[in-house]
Order: C-alpha cells, then sequence, then structure tokens
C-alpha cells in the first residue's frame, strides 16, 4: 500500500530537510529511503506527522529497517523504533559517532 497522495515530488516544509541536493527532483515513490531516512533522522514533530501523510507506517518502518550506519543520534533512534514500534536488534549499526570513539 502506497499513499503519495498524487505527490511525485517534495512540496512544503519537508523541502529544508533536503539542503544538500534539489528537493524539486527528488522523487517520492523512487526515493522514499531518502526521504524517510531524512525526515527521520532530522525532522521536527510537524515534518515525521507529515511524513506518515506521505508514506503508510507500513512503508516507513520497511525503509527505517534499511538504515545505513550512523544515521541517527541514539535519542532520535528510540523514539523511532517506538513509534514504528520496531526493535533493534543491533543500535551501533544505526547511531552516529558524535563523540569520536
Amino acid at each position: 500500500m502506497v499513499y503519495y497522495f498524487g505527490m511525485k515530488t517534495l512540496s512544503g516544509s519537508l523541502r529544508k530537510l533536503f539542503w544538500f541536493t534539489d528537493a524539486g527532483k527528488i522523487d517520492v515513490q523512487k526515493d522514499a529511503n531518502l526521504v524517510v531516512h531524512q525526515v527521520l533522522s532530522l525532522g521536527d514533530l510537524k515534518d515525521i506527522r507529515r511524513l506518515f501523510v506521505l508514506y503508510p507506517k507500513s512503508t516507513i518502518k520497511k525503509e527505517f529497517l534499511k538504515a545505513k550506519k550512523g544515521m541517527y543520534h541514539p535519542a532520535v533512534l528510540k523514539l523511532c523504533a517506538d513509534l514504528l514500534g520496531v526493535k533493534i536488534k543491533n543500535p551501533r549499526r544505526y547511531i552516529k559517532n558524535v563523540y569520536g570513539n
């Protein structure tokens, strides 16, 4: 099940999270992994609510579990895991090395 609500590209407040690229070129369907991780790792609660309008929880959960190493601050990882009802088996895989250890 995929929502997108007729949206092919990002619009509104989510664009600010994609400063590193032209947000207008991000395809909501093809770039779901990028969108999910950027919003969950860097967005505020309003952005996360918007993410749940853009995609069903099952899609967000599936993409979240495909995380690349070092994407999340520990507190944000915990919030995302709780929000999505996911038990993280290897949290070190997801956590940024914010302390340089």
